[in-house]
């Protein structure tokens, strides 16, 4: 169909060429706008299926026409009440796939499904639980709904549905025990039909709520062995890191024997996360043993490491540009898809950054970390998320006559309020589709900044002359923007003597 022939069609028909074109993975993008420039035009002549079915088919085609999704969202609020199931599904995930946040449309979304959820199949309460987990909306009433809806249909759901429920759950750190088990006990029964992501999927689902299920575990784990070969990098790094964390060492040991061989086959397509996760497991000392353990590290320290610390280490230098710097760190990020080095390498990073890494047996960590937890409620596992992460500082600063004590303040997620826009701009973050400015380490160096100010007339170029020492504790490891921000730290103040330690919050042996 010429794009002269858009202008002529009727709505309906529009709809329906949209979706065809869609379905054939037309991308032609000049069709596209012409297709969306008359929607836009006759989007009131549209009924509710005609409406979905245009979101669904810019957003299977990747088309983020914001005009069009503006016109869309309007006429989808108008019309919701004539939205079915598959209807409500298709315009959530439209809006999911493309990331667009549109709270309105959501809300109007989220009450018309809980309204006609008992007509929902299947794959619909599944979709729409994706789709809300993945523009990360936690509503109470929608989820308790999807839940209720799919333990009664639980035995109709196919394996895409089973994993993505237990995925949008996991995403948003809720754990229903109900719905958790019955996805265990349906999976169980027809394992040998799920696909390698099912499989990942549903074990890192599991992982990151610190669910326990055994028998679902060995089920997912035999499976994967035979399957093997199959997986892609990302399947094999979830489904190694879901065991690691639940404490399966044996399936763990069998997973790495031969994940890591078809991984290293395959890495030219693996991304940072992957590489990470993955690193992660097989540096811990339970697992030393294993076909290609070597190649990996090697492998992992050329592609991942080295280039990371290279960008962090230009941090430090008075004289390379530190905006330039942190432009560079972030391309370097978003290439690799890189949103942290793991326990230890973040370790070994700190190090080169001029951090001391205090060891768990100096007084100070443990007091640090115990009042931390008291912070937490000693909530661990579900909880690791940026809203629980906390931090805990103390420090000692002299500059010139001025003495200034901070004698140990623990600090949540946030900017805090005495960080002026000054100060804040001293110690940058770097962000990989969310911002991370308001992460618990920053807001705890914020504050040391932002006391020395107060604390006289000290500008910019005095901080290089303090001297003295930080204490910093974190209860779960540094990211890669926080390192680039302790990396800045140690540049405004590379006299003062810097500690830190910290945890990884997956485990239960942190507590």
């Amino acid at each position: 169909m010429c794009q002269a022939k858009i202008a002529v069609l009727n709505a309906q028909d529009l709809s329906n060429s949209a979706w065809s074109f869609a379905r054939l993975a037309v991308s032609h993008l000049p069709l596209w706008e012409a297709m969306a420039a008359q929607a836009i035009r006759k989007m009131k002549s549209l009924g509710s299926q005609g409406i979905s079915s245009i979101a669904w088919a810019f957003s299977h085609m990747l088309v983020a026409n914001q005009p069009l999704f503006d016109v869309i969202s309007a006429a989808s609020v108008r019309l919701i009440t004539d939205f079915t199931d598959q209807s409500l599904a298709l315009t959530a995930w439209s809006w999911a796939t493309l990331l667009i946040q549109d709270d309105p449309l959501m809300s109007a979304l989220s009450s018309e499904s809980v309204r006609k959820i008992a007509h929902f199949s299947p794959q619909h309460l599944s979709t729409t639980a994706w789709a809300f987990a993945k523009l990360l909306i936690w509503n109470p009433t929608l989820f308790t709904s999807i839940a209720s809806q799919a333990i009664d249909k639980i035995t109709q759901c196919d394996p895409q549905s089973h994993a993505n429920l237990a995925w949008s759950f996991a995403t948003l750190c809720r754990v229903d025990e109900p719905l958790l088990k019955a996805i265990s006990a349906s999976a169980i029964s027809q394992i040998s039909e799920w696909m390698p992501q099912e499989l990942s999927n549903t074990a890192w689902s599991f992982a990151r709520l610190k669910f326990q299920d055994g028998p679902l575990l060995t089920a997912i784990a035999a499976e994967a062995l035979l399957k093997i070969t199959e997986f892609a990098s990302l399947n094999i790094a979830n489904t190694a890191w879901a065991f690691y964390v639940l404490s399966e060492t044996s399936h763990v040991a069998a997973v790495l024997s031969v994940g890591v061989p078809h991984f290293l086959r395959i890495a030219d397509h693996s991304v940072g996360t992957e590489w990470v996760d993955l690193v992660g497991v097989a540096e811990s000392q339970t697992f030393s043993l294993f076909p290609g353990r070597d190649d990996l590290f090697r492998q992992f320290e050329l592609q991942i490491f080295r280039p990371a610390l290279e960008h962090l280490a230009l941090l430090l230098d008075p004289m390379v540009d530190r905006m330039d710097s942190m432009r560079k760190l972030k391309i370097f990020v978003d290439e690799r898809q890189l949103p942290h080095l793991g326990m230890h390498y973040t370790g070994r990073a700190l190090t080169a950054l001029g951090w001391h890494v205090a060891l768990d047996s100096e007084p100070w960590v443990a007091a640090a970390r115990m009042e931390a937890w008291a912070a937490q409620g000693l909530s661990i596992g579900t909880e690791v998320r940026t809203e629980r992460i906390v931090a805990w500082v103390a420090a000692t600063l002299c500059v010139r006559d001025l003495r200034v004590e901070i004698p140990g303040r623990l600090l949540h997620a946030g900017v805090p309020p005495e960080a002026n826009e000054e100060v804040q701009g001293l110690l940058q973050p770097t962000f990989r589709h969310l911002s991370r400015d308001d992460h618990a380490e920053r807001a705890a160096l914020l504050i040391v900044v932002a006391a020395l100010f107060r604390a006289g007339p000290i500008g910019t170029s005095q901080l290089a002359e303090v001297s003295g020492s930080l204490r910093l504790y974190v209860s779960h490891f540094p990211c890669i923007s926080c390192l680039a921000v302790l990396g800045q730290f140690k540049r405004l103040l590379p006299e003062l003597a810097l500690a830190v330690a910290f945890d990884d919050a997956w485990l239960d042996s942190s507590m």
